[in-house]
């Protein structure tokens, strides 16, 4: 026997009454269902039939979200010159819809941009990427590369849509780096630009503290291999499965990880969390023949070859860093040579070496008193030592090519312009970029001027080309 049942929501003011309810608690089809999505009798339905529905229903989903895009697109484009038209669409969607404002405004600039390109929508529309890819392409398409011509943007859009399209997730990241290194190579990164971290962390009025923050690549590269191995399940006492949900996982990680470095505080630099960065030797000791060889390939539309030569450096968890990153990551790291076939096959794993060693680091200590840059007051357990002539180009690692640099001067001297430099009284000297001084006139670890430096020492033999290296370091205290 059936009975009556009636259902009443308010949403923004409208009530909705039982249209949204069958008076029989029976669902024939899936299209009474959506005439009357509140009608009771799914449950005598197989999980066959409910699935097959579900699937059916994303469809709709899908090609709502796609026609609701470009209704937004047109009614953008038709108010182009009033002033505020965004906005009011953004309103509207948000008063007749329960997306948050937000959510709407998220939506409509989506919207608006996929309908500047037609290509990148049609991919989008196919299922052919996900919603956060057709976010990056259009983002870097809007929003492109300083030195990037104008020319260079279809082949640019087909190579991001063919690396869209490919099935490796990370190939389109990989594609948008390569293409940032290949026409503004000095730019930093969004991912690794340390100006835009943040870490908040709160005391509530529960005596709690809630955590926040923002980090950069190499940052969260630290942080997730550093949270990994003491956040993974663990079996009970009885032997159950571990209960603790995966947020409470690394919570407990993350104090464990506290509890540790203050119980074994070191002050000579060594012992640090470890990364695992991925490169090959000659990306790292040649960056600049990497990307006019990668520009030659876009302008012959050879993606084939290009997404070949896509990916320089790697870190486990965060996946893609510029090879400006790496080469300041490998000024104070642990090498290990890996010799690699065709496709990057590994063949033989080489002989581990710490570029500065122990021993060095401690001579290094005694010499800078800590990070060497001018004014510079940070401990020796907080510095990296950093190659002056650069490792993959042949330096040395001799302490007459090594100098303690804190992280951020450590990236100012990688990033920032800024020439390291040994005196000939075999103290380590600076020169600012132009912007700053554009004398070029030399500073010693307290900022005052001092005489040009000697000649940077030679270069050691040459390395393999086929190989690529697996660089570990460990950052500083923050």
């Amino acid at each position: 026997m059936s009975r009556e049942i009636t259902r009443t929501a308010e949403t923004k003011g409208t009530t909705r009454d039982d249209s949204a309810a069958r008076a029989y608690d029976f669902v024939a089809s899936i299209g009474e269902l959506l005439d009357a999505p509140l009608s009771d009798g799914l449950w005598q339905h197989a999980d066959c039939q409910l699935t097959g529905w579900l699937d059916h229903v994303s469809t709709l989903m899908f090609r709502c979200e796609i026609a609701g895009m470009r209704i937004i697109g047109e009614l953008a484009r038709r108010r182009a010159d009033t002033r505020g038209s965004r906005g009011a669409i953004v309103d509207h969607l948000a008063a007749t819809s329960t997306a948050t404002p937000g959510r709407a405004r998220a939506v409509t600039t989506l919207a608006i941009a996929l309908d500047d390109e037609p290509d990148v929508l049609a991919a989008y529309a196919a299922g052919e990427m996900t919603t956060a890819q057709a976010k990056l392409i259009v983002g870097f398409l809007a929003h492109p590369p300083a030195g990037m011509p104008a020319a260079a943007a279809p082949s640019c859009r087909d190579l991001l849509l063919k690396a869209a399209t490919s099935g490796d997730l990370r190939c389109l990241q990989d594609a948008r780096e390569g293409l940032r290194q290949m026409f503004a190579p000095d730019d930093t990164p969004p991912g690794e630009d340390t100006d835009r971290n943040e870490f908040h962390a709160s005391k509530t009025l529960a005596g709690r503290v809630v955590v926040k923050g923002d980090l950069d690549a190499v940052t969260g590269e630290h942080l997730l291999s550093a949270l990994s191995p003491l956040s993974a399940p663990r079996p009970e006492a009885d032997g159950s499965p571990d209960r603790r949900r995966a947020s409470q996982r690394r919570a407990d990680a993350l104090t464990e990880i506290l509890r540790r470095y203050q119980a074994a505080a070191t002050d000579t630099g060594d012992g640090r969390p470890h990364i695992h960065i991925h490169i090959g030797a000659a990306d790292l000791a040649a960056p600049e023949e990497r990307r006019l060889r990668m520009r030659k390939y876009l302008d012959q539309g050879r993606y084939g070859d290009m997404f070949a030569a896509l990916r320089t450096g790697w870190a486990d968890h965060t996946g893609t860093l510029s090879a400006h990153t790496v080469r300041r990551l490998a000024c104070d790291a642990t090498i290990t040579p890996i010799i690699t076939g065709p496709g990057d096959v590994p063949l033989h794993l080489g002989r581990t070496t710490r570029l500065a060693g122990r021993a060095q680091r401690r001579a290094l200590a005694a010499r800078d008193r800590g990070c060497a840059f001018p004014a510079c007051d940070r401990p020796p357990a907080w510095t990296q030592a950093h190659h002056i002539v650069h490792w993959a180009d042949g330096g040395p690692t001799d302490l007459d090519n090594l100098v303690l640099l804190c992280a951020a001067y450590h990236r100012a001297v990688h990033h920032d312009g800024w020439t390291a430099a040994m005196s000939a009284a075999g103290i380590p000297v600076f020169r600012p970029p132009a912007t700053i001084d554009p004398h070029g006139r030399w500073l010693n670890g307290h900022g005052l001027h001092t005489d040009a430096p000697r000649a940077a020492p030679s270069s050691a033999p040459d390395r393999p080309a086929a190989c690529r290296t697996n660089a570990t370091d460990g950052p500083g205290p923050p």
